[in-house]
């Protein structure tokens, strides 16, 4: 099982979340709904298909998903020779990510358990964009979330090559969001950019910077 030192767990969550293993033996993990802390509201999960990166919005029930955040998510050891560990040189930001799409290249399936919910704090504080509302961080995490998005767009085998496409676009957002929305604007910007950079030329491990 995977934790942050912030997450509330229910009453019975071990109990409640391994008993969907037992649905399919392909099943490497299991992932809760949760609640964001900083958003004040409830997160969707990802769908697998047909719709790239499609998030929805189970009120109950169990569902198969294209990925989950590390915290609460519980993995069946058994499979981990085979799936392999969470990548070290990513360091922090989608590594729990790009662990599930490895997982559901080679056959295994991911389970949202809508059942069970948690409470999480995603980023410091967050902002209100339209009708959203967008979670931020600080300057460093910011590179590493800019950096591993374009890293995986690129480089990634476990996604296939539209879901790389709308990865790639999508994460300009970062450039342009995180120095537009958080200060100190300057050193949002530098991070973002170095982070880019790094990302395409494969400048991976923790910055020292």
């Amino acid at each position: 099982m995977l934790s942050d030192q912030d997450t509330i767990y229910p009453k019975n969550y071990v109990k409640d979340m391994v008993e969907v293993f037992m649905v399919n033996e392909k099943v490497c993990a299991v992932a809760p709904k949760f609640f964001d802390k900083i958003k004040n509201s409830s997160d969707g999960f990802i769908s697998v298909k047909p719709i790239i990166f499609k998030q929805f919005f189970p009120e109950s029930g169990k569902h198969e998903i294209m990925q989950a955040i590390a915290s609460g998510k519980i993995i069946r050891a058994k499979y981990l020779h085979d799936i392999g560990l969470m990548k070290e040189e990513l360091f922090i930001d989608w590594v729990d990510l790009e662990w599930c799409w490895r997982a559901l290249n080679k056959g295994y399936k991911i389970i949202g358990n809508a059942d069970v919910v948690i409470h999480h704090s995603l980023g410091d504080t967050s902002i209100n964009v339209g009708f959203r509302k967008v979670n931020l961080r600080n300057p460093i995490r910011h590179y590493y979330i800019t950096r591993n998005a374009f890293y995986l767009a690129i480089y990634s085998r476990d996604l296939d090559f539209l879901h790389r496409i709308v990865l790639f676009f999508k994460s300009f957002r970062y450039i342009i969001g995180y120095p537009l929305l958080d200060k100190p604007k300057l050193k949002n910007l530098k991070y973002v950019l170095l982070g880019f950079f790094h990302g395409i030329t494969k400048r991976l491990g923790k910055y020292d910077g």
